[in-house]
């Protein structure tokens, strides 16, 4: 009786170790195949001039990337496509992500337009450049650049002339990073911005922030939109020969600290 349930005991773990083997082994083949799948939808992308179809690759990349969008987020990607199907400046990207690949690789081969990403952080920097290599997309391009807070907002300390030059759309995604981050990009490259451009910015303080931002478009003839106030998402264009005029913002001007007039 006593080895009867002695090994009924030991079928009974066994029988438990082998399902977790097995188990593991579905999420090893599941984590494969999603591996598989991203890389076919990066190849999609290189080239890739359907528009409608780059938007659905994208969506369908960030998907299987981890990062599944969701009707906001996905709403700021397909505006940055759309937008960016339009440009024949270069873009600038603040802080990496697989947005900064997405447009690198619609891109490759239009000698037109490049994309330039400035990122502080060495992990992903090396991932999106690993990315970059490892798909031939020869039009983008990552820049480390250490961050420091200065007259309050989060400034990326790189040269001006280690810029590109005619800076046609920005795409502003520096979510956490720190106070002021949209607006410390735009004060960053504003030297560089072409005579047209757009900007787009996601998550911004519509109290803090938001107010200031208005305030530097304004200054530099530009129209100030905000797309979603729930996401923080904002709008800011530049085009010749259209009318600019005050956006309308209902949230009072907060005033404006001396360190940013001095920088902007």
């Amino acid at each position: 009786m006593l080895v009867r349930t002695w090994r009924t005991r030991r079928v009974t773990v066994l029988s438990k170790f082998t399902q977790k083997i097995r188990f593991k082994s579905r999420d090893d083949q599941t984590d494969v195949e999603r591996m598989l799948k991203m890389h076919k939808c990066a190849e999609k992308l290189v080239g890739n001039s359907d528009r409608e179809d780059t938007e659905a690759l994208a969506v369908e990349l960030y998907q299987h990337w981890g990062d599944a969008l969701d009707e906001t987020r996905e709403g700021f990607v397909k505006s940055c496509l759309r937008e960016f199907d339009t440009q024949k400046g270069n873009v600038l990207l603040s802080s990496a992500s697989l947005l900064t690949f997405i447009l690198g690789a619609v891109s490759e081969g239009d000698k037109q337009r490049r994309v330039w990403c400035l990122e502080h952080d060495a992990h992903w920097t090396n991932t999106i450049r690993n990315w970059i290599s490892r798909f031939g997309v020869n039009g983008a391009y990552v820049i480390r650049a250490p961050i420091a807070v200065i007259g309050g907002m989060v400034r990326y300390q790189i040269m001006t002339r280690h810029l590109p030059k005619n800076i046609s759309m920005v795409v502003c995604e520096r979510t956490g990073a720190a106070p002021g981050a949209t607006l410390s990009t735009l004060v960053t490259v504003a030297p560089h911005l072409a005579d047209d451009f757009t900007v787009f910015a996601r998550r911004v303080d519509l109290h803090a922030e938001a107010p200031l931002i208005k305030r530097w478009a304004m200054k530099h003839g530009a129209n100030f939109v905000i797309v979603d106030a729930k996401e923080g998402f904002l709008r800011i264009s530049r085009k010749e020969g259209a009318a600019h005029g005050r956006a309308v913002f209902n949230i009072a001007d907060a005033p404006e600290p001396e360190e940013i007039k001095a920088t902007a």
